[in-house]
Protein backbone atom coordinates (compact mmCIF):
# COMPACT_ATOMS: atom_id res chain seq x y z
CA UNK A 1 0.00 0.00 0.00
CA UNK A 2 1.27 3.37 -0.72
CA UNK A 3 1.52 6.08 1.70
CA UNK A 4 -0.59 8.55 2.29
CA UNK A 5 0.27 11.62 0.81
CA UNK A 6 1.43 14.01 3.67
CA UNK A 7 -0.07 17.86 3.94
CA UNK A 8 2.80 20.93 3.59
CA UNK A 9 2.78 21.54 7.18
CA UNK A 10 6.51 22.69 8.20
CA UNK A 11 7.10 25.29 10.47
CA UNK A 12 6.78 29.17 9.30
CA UNK A 13 4.98 30.93 6.47
CA UNK A 14 7.94 31.38 4.67
CA UNK A 15 7.36 31.94 0.84
CA UNK A 16 9.16 32.39 -2.31
CA UNK A 17 8.27 34.23 -5.49
CA UNK A 18 9.56 34.13 -8.44
CA UNK A 19 9.25 36.00 -12.02
CA UNK A 20 10.95 35.14 -15.07
CA UNK A 21 12.60 37.45 -17.67
CA UNK A 22 11.82 36.69 -20.96
CA UNK A 23 15.27 35.57 -21.95
CA UNK A 24 17.65 33.03 -19.33
CA UNK A 25 21.22 33.96 -20.07
CA UNK A 26 24.36 33.30 -17.91
CA UNK A 27 26.59 30.90 -15.98
CA UNK A 28 25.93 28.61 -13.52
CA UNK A 29 27.03 24.82 -11.68
CA UNK A 30 24.99 22.33 -10.48
CA UNK A 31 26.07 20.67 -7.53
CA UNK A 32 27.87 17.13 -7.43
CA UNK A 33 26.15 14.02 -7.35
CA UNK A 34 24.76 13.11 -4.32
CA UNK A 35 23.40 9.22 -5.29
CA UNK A 36 27.55 8.79 -6.28
CA UNK A 37 29.05 10.96 -3.14
CA UNK A 38 27.18 8.92 -0.95
CA UNK A 39 27.97 5.36 -2.32
CA UNK A 40 31.75 6.25 -2.16
CA UNK A 41 30.92 7.73 1.00
CA UNK A 42 29.36 4.16 2.46
CA UNK A 43 32.71 2.55 0.72
CA UNK A 44 34.92 4.40 3.08
CA UNK A 45 32.47 3.58 6.11
CA UNK A 46 33.34 -0.17 4.75
CA UNK A 47 36.96 -0.33 3.83
CA UNK A 48 37.96 2.09 6.47
CA UNK A 49 40.88 3.45 4.94
CA UNK A 50 43.92 5.53 6.99
CA UNK A 51 42.90 8.42 5.24
CA UNK A 52 40.80 9.69 2.25
CA UNK A 53 39.48 12.88 0.13
CA UNK A 54 36.29 13.43 -1.83
CA UNK A 55 36.01 16.29 -4.15
CA UNK A 56 32.76 17.56 -4.65
CA UNK A 57 31.11 21.14 -6.31
CA UNK A 58 29.34 21.97 -2.88
CA UNK A 59 27.66 19.87 -0.19
CA UNK A 60 23.64 19.10 0.37
CA UNK A 61 21.79 17.97 3.32
CA UNK A 62 21.71 14.13 2.00
CA UNK A 63 25.33 14.47 1.96
CA UNK A 64 25.90 15.41 5.38
CA UNK A 65 24.07 12.87 6.65
CA UNK A 66 26.48 10.60 5.71
CA UNK A 67 29.25 12.82 7.16
CA UNK A 68 27.92 13.03 10.03
CA UNK A 69 27.76 8.98 10.09
CA UNK A 70 31.03 8.88 9.31
CA UNK A 71 32.40 11.46 11.83
CA UNK A 72 32.42 8.45 14.61
CA UNK A 73 35.08 6.97 12.68
CA UNK A 74 37.05 9.81 10.96
CA UNK A 75 38.06 13.35 11.80
CA UNK A 76 36.73 14.99 9.20
CA UNK A 77 38.39 18.23 7.08
CA UNK A 78 35.76 20.40 5.22
CA UNK A 79 37.49 22.41 2.52
CA UNK A 80 35.48 24.81 -0.22
CA UNK A 81 35.42 22.19 -2.83
CA UNK A 82 35.01 18.59 -0.97
CA UNK A 83 36.26 16.42 2.66
CA UNK A 84 39.51 14.46 3.97
CA UNK A 85 38.76 12.47 6.48
CA UNK A 86 41.80 10.63 8.95
CA UNK A 87 40.76 7.38 10.32
CA UNK A 88 40.46 7.56 14.62
CA UNK A 89 42.46 4.92 16.61
CA UNK A 90 39.49 3.87 18.37
CA UNK A 91 35.90 2.12 17.19
CA UNK A 92 32.70 3.82 19.21
CA UNK A 93 30.70 1.02 21.20
CA UNK A 94 27.50 2.74 20.24
CA UNK A 95 26.33 5.37 17.83
CA UNK A 96 23.57 7.43 16.77
CA UNK A 97 22.67 8.43 13.56
CA UNK A 98 19.90 11.10 12.53
CA UNK A 99 18.61 9.99 8.73
CA UNK A 100 16.59 13.18 8.53
CA UNK A 101 14.68 12.44 5.06
CA UNK A 102 17.42 10.98 3.27
CA UNK A 103 16.32 7.70 1.75
CA UNK A 104 19.77 6.18 0.58
CA UNK A 105 21.26 6.59 4.23
CA UNK A 106 18.25 4.85 5.43
CA UNK A 107 18.89 1.86 3.16
CA UNK A 108 22.60 2.28 2.71
CA UNK A 109 23.77 2.81 6.76
CA UNK A 110 21.38 0.20 7.63
CA UNK A 111 23.40 -2.53 5.44
CA UNK A 112 26.91 -1.21 6.49
CA UNK A 113 26.43 -0.62 10.19
CA UNK A 114 25.25 -4.06 10.06
CA UNK A 115 28.85 -5.31 9.41
CA UNK A 116 30.51 -2.70 11.63
CA UNK A 117 31.40 -4.08 15.43
CA UNK A 118 29.00 -0.78 16.52
CA UNK A 119 25.46 -0.53 18.07
CA UNK A 120 23.69 1.71 16.09
CA UNK A 121 20.64 3.49 16.94
CA UNK A 122 18.48 5.10 13.94
CA UNK A 123 15.89 8.22 13.46
CA UNK A 124 14.86 10.23 10.92
CA UNK A 125 11.21 11.53 9.92
CA UNK A 126 8.00 9.89 10.21
CA UNK A 127 8.05 10.37 6.29
CA UNK A 128 11.56 8.29 5.80
CA UNK A 129 9.77 5.87 8.27
CA UNK A 130 7.49 4.86 5.91
CA UNK A 131 9.22 4.32 2.78
CA UNK A 132 10.86 0.38 1.53
CA UNK A 133 13.19 -0.90 3.66
CA UNK A 134 11.79 -4.37 4.61
CA UNK A 135 13.32 -6.89 2.52
CA UNK A 136 16.66 -5.72 2.87
CA UNK A 137 16.26 -5.81 6.91
CA UNK A 138 14.81 -9.35 6.23
CA UNK A 139 17.70 -10.23 4.11
CA UNK A 140 20.01 -9.36 6.74
CA UNK A 141 18.71 -11.19 9.19
CA UNK A 142 18.85 -14.23 7.51
CA UNK A 143 22.41 -13.37 6.97
CA UNK A 144 22.72 -13.13 10.49
CA UNK A 145 22.82 -9.81 11.72
CA UNK A 146 20.57 -8.72 14.65
CA UNK A 147 18.79 -6.03 13.43
CA UNK A 148 15.75 -4.97 15.42
CA UNK A 149 12.54 -3.32 13.37
CA UNK A 150 8.74 -2.58 13.23
CA UNK A 151 7.49 -1.40 10.42
CA UNK A 152 7.28 2.51 10.01
CA UNK A 153 9.87 2.31 12.65
CA UNK A 154 13.78 2.99 12.63
CA UNK A 155 15.90 -0.27 12.91
CA UNK A 156 17.74 -1.13 15.45
CA UNK A 157 21.68 -2.63 14.51
CA UNK A 158 24.28 -4.32 16.28
CA UNK A 159 26.11 -5.12 14.04
CA UNK A 160 29.58 -7.99 13.24
CA UNK A 161 32.00 -8.08 10.96
CA UNK A 162 30.71 -12.07 10.61
CA UNK A 163 27.84 -13.07 7.61
CA UNK A 164 26.48 -16.43 8.07
CA UNK A 165 26.13 -16.65 4.27
CA UNK A 166 27.86 -16.34 1.01
CA UNK A 167 23.84 -15.81 -0.55
CA UNK A 168 21.90 -13.20 -0.22
CA UNK A 169 18.10 -13.17 -1.52
CA UNK A 170 15.73 -10.25 -1.62
CA UNK A 171 12.43 -11.65 -1.80
CA UNK A 172 9.11 -10.22 -3.43
CA UNK A 173 8.48 -6.84 -5.71
CA UNK A 174 10.74 -4.20 -4.63
CA UNK A 175 9.67 -0.84 -3.85
CA UNK A 176 13.58 1.02 -4.49
CA UNK A 177 16.61 0.24 -6.30
CA UNK A 178 18.50 0.95 -3.51
CA UNK A 179 17.32 -2.20 -1.40
CA UNK A 180 19.91 -3.50 -4.13
CA UNK A 181 22.61 -1.20 -4.32
CA UNK A 182 22.35 -1.62 0.00
CA UNK A 183 24.02 -4.93 -0.69
CA UNK A 184 26.45 -4.25 -3.72
CA UNK A 185 27.78 -1.82 -1.51
CA UNK A 186 28.76 -4.61 0.98
CA UNK A 187 31.10 -5.69 -1.65
CA UNK A 188 34.45 -4.27 0.71
CA UNK A 189 32.94 -6.91 3.93
CA UNK A 190 31.86 -9.91 1.25
CA UNK A 191 33.96 -12.60 -0.17
CA UNK A 192 34.34 -13.30 -3.69
CA UNK A 193 31.75 -15.69 -4.67
CA UNK A 194 28.89 -14.13 -3.09
CA UNK A 195 25.79 -14.18 -4.76
CA UNK A 196 22.79 -11.82 -4.14
CA UNK A 197 19.65 -12.54 -5.52
CA UNK A 198 17.34 -10.71 -7.00
CA UNK A 199 14.58 -10.77 -9.49
CA UNK A 200 12.89 -7.77 -10.21
CA UNK A 201 13.70 -4.08 -9.27
CA UNK A 202 12.72 -0.87 -10.19
CA UNK A 203 14.87 2.17 -11.54
CA UNK A 204 17.62 -0.42 -12.81
CA UNK A 205 19.91 2.79 -13.64
CA UNK A 206 20.80 3.77 -9.81
CA UNK A 207 21.89 -0.21 -9.68
CA UNK A 208 24.26 0.38 -13.28
CA UNK A 209 25.30 3.51 -11.19
CA UNK A 210 25.89 2.06 -7.90
CA UNK A 211 28.19 -1.08 -10.10
CA UNK A 212 30.13 1.93 -11.64
CA UNK A 213 31.46 3.63 -8.59
CA UNK A 214 32.38 0.25 -6.90
CA UNK A 215 34.15 -0.84 -10.15
CA UNK A 216 36.33 2.63 -10.09
CA UNK A 217 37.40 0.98 -7.14
CA UNK A 218 38.10 -1.86 -7.95
CA UNK A 219 35.03 -4.38 -6.82
CA UNK A 220 33.78 -6.33 -9.82
CA UNK A 221 30.18 -7.53 -9.75
CA UNK A 222 29.35 -10.12 -12.37
CA UNK A 223 25.28 -10.28 -13.60
CA UNK A 224 24.21 -14.09 -13.92
CA UNK A 225 20.81 -15.35 -13.73
CA UNK A 226 19.98 -15.27 -10.35
CA UNK A 227 21.29 -11.83 -9.78
CA UNK A 228 25.27 -10.86 -9.01
CA UNK A 229 28.54 -12.76 -7.97
CA UNK A 230 31.29 -10.78 -6.60
CA UNK A 231 33.98 -11.44 -9.01
CA UNK A 232 37.03 -9.69 -7.85
CA UNK A 233 38.05 -7.27 -5.19
CA UNK A 234 41.05 -4.75 -5.09
CA UNK A 235 43.73 -4.93 -2.61
CA UNK A 236 43.62 -3.06 0.85
CA UNK A 237 44.80 0.27 0.13
CA UNK A 238 45.03 3.22 2.98
CA UNK A 239 44.31 6.16 0.84
CA UNK A 240 41.16 6.59 -1.39
CA UNK A 241 40.34 9.46 -3.52
CA UNK A 242 37.60 10.11 -6.05
CA UNK A 243 36.50 13.47 -7.52
CA UNK A 244 32.20 13.39 -7.93
CA UNK A 245 30.84 14.90 -11.33
CA UNK A 246 27.80 17.31 -11.26
CA UNK A 247 24.41 15.81 -10.33
CA UNK A 248 22.14 15.52 -13.94
CA UNK A 249 18.81 15.60 -12.08
CA UNK A 250 19.47 18.98 -10.43
CA UNK A 251 20.48 19.91 -14.24
CA UNK A 252 17.42 18.32 -15.14
CA UNK A 253 15.81 22.09 -14.20
CA UNK A 254 17.98 24.13 -16.03
CA UNK A 255 16.61 22.13 -19.06
CA UNK A 256 13.69 22.84 -18.15
CA UNK A 257 13.69 26.35 -17.72
CA UNK A 258 15.83 26.66 -21.13
CA UNK A 259 13.31 24.92 -23.44
CA UNK A 260 10.38 26.83 -22.29
CA UNK A 261 11.68 30.31 -23.57
CA UNK A 262 14.53 31.76 -25.22
CA UNK A 263 17.34 30.84 -23.41
CA UNK A 264 21.03 30.80 -23.55
CA UNK A 265 22.78 28.56 -20.61
CA UNK A 266 26.42 27.20 -19.86
CA UNK A 267 26.48 24.86 -17.07
CA UNK A 268 29.67 23.90 -15.31
CA UNK A 269 30.48 20.63 -13.57
CA UNK A 270 28.35 18.71 -16.01
CA UNK A 271 29.80 15.70 -17.25
CA UNK A 272 28.50 13.92 -21.12
CA UNK A 273 28.24 10.67 -21.43
CA UNK A 274 27.76 10.08 -17.51
CA UNK A 275 26.89 6.83 -15.35
CA UNK A 276 24.10 9.12 -14.30
CA UNK A 277 21.07 7.15 -15.68
CA UNK A 278 19.22 10.98 -15.29
CA UNK A 279 22.04 12.09 -18.29
CA UNK A 280 19.16 10.67 -20.41
CA UNK A 281 17.33 14.02 -20.20
CA UNK A 282 20.02 15.42 -22.52
CA UNK A 283 18.88 13.07 -25.38
CA UNK A 284 14.92 14.17 -24.20
CA UNK A 285 15.53 18.16 -24.48
CA UNK A 286 17.30 17.43 -27.72
CA UNK A 287 14.70 15.83 -29.52
CA UNK A 288 11.94 19.16 -28.34
CA UNK A 289 14.76 21.26 -30.43
CA UNK A 290 16.94 22.50 -27.51
CA UNK A 291 20.45 23.18 -28.56
CA UNK A 292 23.31 21.57 -26.65
CA UNK A 293 26.75 21.61 -27.15
CA UNK A 294 29.37 19.16 -24.84
CA UNK A 295 32.48 21.15 -23.60
CA UNK A 296 35.58 19.81 -21.40
CA UNK A 297 34.21 21.77 -18.62
CA UNK A 298 30.40 21.73 -18.98
CA UNK A 299 27.32 21.60 -21.01
CA UNK A 300 25.78 24.72 -23.17
CA UNK A 301 22.25 24.71 -23.88
CA UNK A 302 20.54 27.26 -26.09
CA UNK A 303 17.04 28.15 -27.49
CA UNK A 304 16.56 31.24 -29.82
CA UNK A 305 13.08 30.21 -30.70
CA UNK A 306 11.10 30.40 -27.48
CA UNK A 307 8.36 27.51 -26.16
CA UNK A 308 10.29 24.34 -27.61
CA UNK A 309 7.04 22.12 -25.89
CA UNK A 310 5.03 19.65 -27.65
CA UNK A 311 3.12 16.74 -26.25
CA UNK A 312 4.69 13.69 -25.78
CA UNK A 313 5.14 10.34 -24.30
CA UNK A 314 8.20 9.13 -22.14
CA UNK A 315 8.80 6.42 -20.04
CA UNK A 316 10.47 7.15 -16.29
CA UNK A 317 11.06 3.64 -15.32
CA UNK A 318 14.61 4.43 -15.57
CA UNK A 319 14.40 7.50 -14.34
CA UNK A 320 11.98 8.05 -11.67
CA UNK A 321 13.42 11.52 -10.67
CA UNK A 322 12.57 12.99 -14.10
CA UNK A 323 8.66 12.66 -13.35
CA UNK A 324 7.85 15.77 -11.91
CA UNK A 325 10.04 17.88 -14.15
CA UNK A 326 8.79 16.56 -17.28
CA UNK A 327 5.10 16.36 -15.71
CA UNK A 328 5.19 20.07 -15.23
CA UNK A 329 6.49 20.88 -19.05
CA UNK A 330 2.74 20.01 -19.66
CA UNK A 331 1.44 23.16 -18.58
CA UNK A 332 3.58 24.89 -21.52
CA UNK A 333 1.64 23.52 -24.90
CA UNK A 334 -2.20 22.35 -25.15
CA UNK A 335 -2.21 18.46 -25.90
CA UNK A 336 -1.62 15.16 -23.62
CA UNK A 337 1.25 13.74 -22.29
CA UNK A 338 1.73 10.40 -20.74
CA UNK A 339 4.25 9.59 -18.12
CA UNK A 340 4.83 5.44 -17.53
CA UNK A 341 7.25 3.48 -15.51
CA UNK A 342 5.76 5.48 -12.23
CA UNK A 343 5.79 2.68 -9.87
CA UNK A 344 8.26 4.10 -7.29
CA UNK A 345 7.27 7.61 -7.04
CA UNK A 346 4.85 6.86 -4.16
CA UNK A 347 7.32 6.22 -2.04
CA UNK A 348 9.93 9.15 -2.52
CA UNK A 349 9.89 12.11 -0.26
CA UNK A 350 6.35 12.87 -0.98
CA UNK A 351 3.62 11.03 -2.92
CA UNK A 352 4.66 12.42 -5.82
CA UNK A 353 2.10 10.87 -8.39
CA UNK A 354 -0.49 11.68 -5.91
CA UNK A 355 0.91 15.66 -5.81
CA UNK A 356 1.26 16.21 -9.43
CA UNK A 357 -2.25 15.15 -10.37
CA UNK A 358 -3.61 17.17 -7.48
CA UNK A 359 -1.60 20.08 -8.36
CA UNK A 360 -1.88 19.96 -11.84
CA UNK A 361 -5.87 19.16 -11.81
CA UNK A 362 -6.23 22.50 -9.84
CA UNK A 363 -3.74 24.62 -12.70
CA UNK A 364 -6.43 23.42 -15.03
CA UNK A 365 -5.19 19.90 -16.46
CA UNK A 366 -7.14 16.49 -16.70
CA UNK A 367 -4.90 13.79 -15.02
CA UNK A 368 -5.62 10.23 -14.98
CA UNK A 369 -3.79 8.08 -12.86
CA UNK A 370 -2.81 4.42 -12.55
CA UNK A 371 -0.13 2.17 -10.61
CA UNK A 372 2.64 3.16 -13.00
CA UNK A 373 1.33 5.91 -15.22
CA UNK A 374 -0.24 9.47 -15.42
CA UNK A 375 -1.94 11.17 -18.54
CA UNK A 376 -2.04 14.59 -18.59
CA UNK A 377 -4.57 16.41 -20.56
CA UNK A 378 -3.84 20.24 -20.70
CA UNK A 379 -7.25 21.75 -22.31
CA UNK A 380 -6.08 25.00 -22.55
CA UNK A 381 -7.22 26.62 -19.35
CA UNK A 382 -4.36 26.61 -16.66
CA UNK A 383 -3.76 28.89 -14.72
CA UNK A 384 -2.17 29.54 -11.61
CA UNK A 385 -2.53 28.97 -7.91
CA UNK A 386 -2.23 31.51 -4.68
CA UNK A 387 0.79 29.21 -4.15
CA UNK A 388 2.49 26.04 -4.81
CA UNK A 389 2.41 23.70 -1.82
CA UNK A 390 5.70 21.30 -2.08
CA UNK A 391 4.61 18.61 0.13
CA UNK A 392 8.10 18.74 2.17
CA UNK A 393 9.70 17.58 -1.52
CA UNK A 394 12.75 19.14 -3.10
CA UNK A 395 12.11 17.57 -6.59
CA UNK A 396 8.35 19.23 -6.47
CA UNK A 397 9.91 22.26 -4.86
CA UNK A 398 12.27 22.87 -8.17
CA UNK A 399 9.96 20.94 -10.51
CA UNK A 400 6.82 23.79 -9.80
CA UNK A 401 10.09 27.10 -9.70
CA UNK A 402 10.02 26.09 -14.04
CA UNK A 403 6.28 27.64 -14.12
CA UNK A 404 7.71 30.67 -13.62
CA UNK A 405 8.27 30.93 -17.43
CA UNK A 406 4.25 30.36 -17.83
CA UNK A 407 2.71 32.08 -15.39
CA UNK A 408 3.38 35.66 -14.64
CA UNK A 409 4.34 35.13 -10.79
CA UNK A 410 4.76 32.05 -8.85
CA UNK A 411 5.01 32.00 -5.43
CA UNK A 412 6.26 28.42 -3.78
CA UNK A 413 5.88 27.12 -0.54
CA UNK A 414 8.70 25.84 1.87
CA UNK A 415 11.88 26.83 -0.43
CA UNK A 416 14.09 26.06 1.66
CA UNK A 417 13.40 22.25 0.94
CA UNK A 418 15.81 22.24 -1.87
CA UNK A 419 18.44 22.18 0.71
CA UNK A 420 18.63 18.40 0.48
CA UNK A 421 20.18 18.29 -2.89
CA UNK A 422 20.51 21.64 -4.73
CA UNK A 423 21.18 24.30 -1.62
CA UNK A 424 21.84 26.99 -4.12
CA UNK A 425 19.11 26.35 -6.88
CA UNK A 426 17.36 29.98 -6.05
CA UNK A 427 20.48 31.50 -6.25
CA UNK A 428 21.25 30.04 -9.53
CA UNK A 429 17.63 31.06 -10.73
CA UNK A 430 18.53 34.46 -9.55
CA UNK A 431 22.26 34.77 -11.44
CA UNK A 432 19.48 33.48 -14.81
CA UNK A 433 17.81 36.61 -14.40
CA UNK A 434 15.10 35.77 -12.71
CA UNK A 435 13.60 38.03 -10.26
CA UNK A 436 13.24 36.21 -6.56
CA UNK A 437 12.01 37.31 -3.36
CA UNK A 438 11.45 35.62 -0.16
CA UNK A 439 8.60 36.46 2.15
CA UNK A 440 5.88 35.39 4.52
CA UNK A 441 2.89 34.00 2.91
CA UNK A 442 -0.03 36.30 2.93
CA UNK A 443 1.68 39.15 1.69
CA UNK A 444 3.09 37.32 -1.04
CA UNK A 445 -0.26 36.07 -2.36
CA UNK A 446 -1.85 39.83 -1.40
CA UNK A 447 1.39 40.83 -3.82
CA UNK A 448 1.14 38.68 -6.62
CA UNK A 449 -3.23 39.83 -6.85
CA UNK A 450 -3.84 36.12 -6.96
Amino acid sequence: MAPVLIPDRRKGTSVITLQAPPYIKGECSVPSSKSIANRFLTLILLEQPQTFEIQWEGTNNDINVFLNAIKHFYKLTLFPKGVRGERKKNFPQSISIDLQDCGSAYRFLTAAMSFLPVKTVFSGTPRLAQRPIQPLIQTLQQAGKKISYKPNTFPKVIGSQESKTKVFTLKGTLKSSQLVSALLLLAPCLVVGTTIEVKNYPSPSYVQMTLSVLRQWGYKWRRCTKGFVLESKPLVTQHRFCKVEGDWSAASYLFALAATGKSKIFIHNLNYPSYQGDSRLFDFFQSLGLQCYIHHNGIAIKNDTGNLIVPFSVDCYETPDLAPTYAVLSVFKTGEYLLKGLQTLAYKESNRSAVLKKVLTQIGCKVEENKSSLMIKNIGHCRSLPYFPVYQDHRIAMSFAILARYFPVVVISSPEVVDKSFPTFWQVLRTLGVNIKTSNLLGAIKKANL
